[in-house]
């Protein structure tokens, strides 16, 4: 349900460049570990915390199970990945670490509203076309976390003894992500809750399920190469390879459901400055105003994310629209310019009220106006 969970790909990488750095420690092997950790950090924090999380216990249990000795040569490799990772580290940390400081942490309510449970596993998203049959039905939208039939069972065969280092060190790390994604419905998410604001942060901690997937698909992995390598001859271990693929393709294979998208911005935006803080309206198509945003890059007041405390002026003003004290909410919560867009609005009837009450609200100054979509578009200042 998140573009962000789409950002995923750095994991699996770093996941594999850590282990090629404790089998073979060098500076080139720790620079390419480095660039895949703040890869990950850098597309989404958000997953790079999790990942970091993740790489921790997995990096260990495998250089306890290698027998790993902390030789000058594994410090000069670690080094080399610090001076990728920690610089990128910062870049995100420092900014963050100043907004906490006004909007506070995240409430423990929100942690929990985002808390996976057990049953969460078994809900497949409606894009799984295997799967659409109960897709949707009573689903948490971002808590559809069933990741697919042929993964567990290929999984399922590493898991037989004996277990190599890398499948110890799968199931230990990927058995602990799956306790973080259940948040404070799990055994030690609130151990992290409570010892670092980082993971305070997260509203969404189910969403550690994408980094159980990747140890997931490292345990699948293990599976098939075992399987496959119990058959002998060369071009019937290529068929089974053929065979497993279509399997899995089939499994997972999903429907995106795109849809072409309206062509063009509103002719509002050429007037609008990237000094600019704007509140826009209707308040439903957040994801429309942060598209349009990339034309003009003004800063927006509203947004599809946030932490509702901290935004409560804004929340009041969503909730009173459209009658005129709305916009002593909207100002308040620091915005100078809104903008009104019926070709968004879901109810066309409330168009025409609403712009006769912003066109005649002393507070606001008409600036700019025109049409987008065959409706009426309008940007205002606030005075």
């Amino acid at each position: 349900s998140h573009l962000e969970l789409q950002w995923v790909m750095f994991a699996p990488l770093a996941v594999t460049l850590g282990l090629r750095l404790l089998a073979d420690p060098r500076p080139r092997t720790g620079l390419q570990f480095g660039l895949a950790v703040a890869g990950q950090w850098l597309a989404s924090m958000y997953l790079g915390v999790m990942l970091i999380s993740f790489l921790a216990p997995f990096l260990i249990v495998a250089a306890l199970a290698w027998r790993v000795r902390p030789t000058k040569r594994l410090v000069t490799a670690c080094l080399a990945a610090a001076a990728i990772a920690l610089p990128a580290f910062a870049g995100l940390a420092w900014p963050y670490v100043q907004a906490k400081d006004i909007r506070g942490e995240r409430a423990i309510e929100e942690v929990r509203d985002g808390s996976a449970i057990g049953e969460d596993y078994r809900d497949a998203n409606m894009r799984l076309v295997s799967y659409r049959w109960q897709g949707g039905r009573g689903h948490r939208v971002e808590r559809e976390l069933f990741p697919g039939t042929s993964p567990v069972l290929l999984a399922a065969g590493a898991a037989i003894p004996p277990l190599s280092a890398v499948t110890m060190a799968s199931l230990v790390a990927g058995a602990l992500a799956f306790d973080w994604s259940l948040g404070l419905n799990g055994l030690t998410y609130d151990e992290l809750y409570r010892l670092s604001s980082l993971y305070r942060g997260l509203r969404m901690t189910a969403r550690f399920s994408a980094i159980a997937g990747v140890a997931l698909v490292l345990l699948a992995t293990i599976g098939t190469a075992r399987l496959l390598r119990r058959i002998e001859r060369h071009n019937l271990r290529a068929a089974a390879c053929a065979a497993l693929c279509v399997i899995v393709l089939t499994d997972l294979r999903m429907d995106p459901g795109l849809v072409e998208y309206r062509q063009g911005i509103p002719p509002i935006y050429s007037a609008v400055t990237p000094e600019m803080v704007l509140i826009e309206l209707p308040v439903d198509p957040q994801i429309d105003y942060m598209y349009f945003s990339t034309q003009h890059w003004a800063r927006l007041v509203g947004g599809y994310s946030g932490f509702p405390r901290y935004t409560v002026n804004l929340m009041e003003g969503w909730k009173a629209w459209p009658s005129p004290s709305s916009i002593d909410f909207f100002k308040k919560a620091g915005a100078t310019h809104l903008t009104y867009n019926c070709g968004l609005e879901e109810r066309p009837w409330r168009c025409a009220t609403a712009l006769d009450m912003l066109d005649g609200h002393p507070g606001l100054e008409r600036l700019a106006g025109g049409l987008w979509q065959g409706k009426e578009t309008r940007l205002y200042r606030l005075r």
